[in-house]
């Protein structure tokens, strides 16, 4: 369970809450330690992927794998979201064609389809790949966010099912 110096919103939090770009951020982030800002933003991000934005919660969920260094997802991924959100809720196919490296399969496979999943447990999905071994990587990972992420744990609390949990097939406890 995410624990934080921070006992109410301050000022700066509330500003913090409210900014809308990396250099609001950044100026606010001066008055503060390196890690007081990591359980401020911590918290920020908890708090907003419990209101169900997504981007919040790829950063809070997975924080430590993301390549800047510093948390934040790139541009081209809260693109990459909206891209595909927006093809499931007009129930249309899309493609998007991204360059090796650019963070597709941690951001999007694993983190987006872990969330979405944790949204909607009747929901079946089929994971195809170049190879049917990255396939059931692909697979896994997502399984392992659900077992044993503690940052998942924050947000959605204990999702694995007793019924069917292997690697074949695996269902969502509803």
């Amino acid at each position: 369970m995410l624990t934080s110096p921070i006992v109410a919103p301050s000022k700066s939090l509330n500003s913090l809450l409210e900014a809308g770009s990396l250099e609001q951020l950044q100026e606010i982030s001066q008055s503060y330690s390196q890690e007081e800002w990591q359980a401020i933003l911590d918290y920020v991000r908890l708090e907003q992927a419990k209101q169900g934005s997504t981007p919040h919660y790829i950063e809070y969920v997975f924080e430590p794998l993301l390549e800047d260094g510093q948390g934040f997802l790139p541009p081209h991924i809260h693109q990459l979201i909206e891209f595909v959100e927006g093809c499931i809720r007009d129930r249309k196919n899309g493609v998007a064609l991204l360059p090796r490296g650019s963070s597709k399969s941690t951001s999007v496979t694993t983190g987006w389809l872990s969330e979405f999943i944790a949204k909607n447990p009747h929901i079946r999905i089929g994971l195809i790949s170049n190879t049917d071994t990255q396939a059931w990587a692909f697979s896994g990972a997502i399984r392992s966010v659900h077992e044993s992420n503690e940052r998942f744990y924050d947000i959605y609390g204990d999702c694995v099912s007793r019924k069917k949990w292997t690697d074949a097939e695996w269902f969502h406890k509803a």
